[in-house]
């Protein structure tokens, strides 16, 4: 009914779908600057200021899914995009990477480390 899909835009626009295109800049940033495109975090002050903002993104689609239908299922995919986008090959020519995957799976939940250490697994075994 447009009461649930109200909730549900709601609950994902907009800190769910900014985390997704944030995460997306994080792993492109070298790529986007050969490249001399536009990379959303490159506006950051430091490392440091673009890991409080994605915590912050974090915290905020945790909260905004709390209230939606299938809540469990709404949780996974945040964690699942925190999981998925850093166990990108990319994301280890990233200056700072290992604390910042570090703090954003810590802020994720174990689901983000579960679905990481499994993806990676699966590149290992593929290569």
């Amino acid at each position: 009914d447009s009461n649930n899909a109200q909730n549900i835009y709601s609950g994902y626009f907009p800190y769910m779908h900014g985390l997704h295109i944030l995460l997306d800049y994080y792993i492109d940033q070298q790529e986007d600057m050969e490249e001399g495109d536009l990379n959303f975090c490159s506006f950051y002050m430091d490392n440091n200021h673009m890991k409080k903002r994605l915590i912050y993104f974090i915290r905020q689609s945790k909260k905004h899914s709390r209230n939606l239908p299938d809540r469990k299922f709404h949780e996974m995919i945040q964690q699942g995009l925190i999981g998925l986008y850093l166990a990108d090959e990319k994301v280890a020519g990233i200056e700072g990477s290992e604390d910042m995957c570090k703090s954003l799976m810590k802020a994720s939940g174990a689901t983000s480390k579960f679905i990481n250490f499994t993806i990676k697994f699966y590149y290992r075994m593929e290569s």
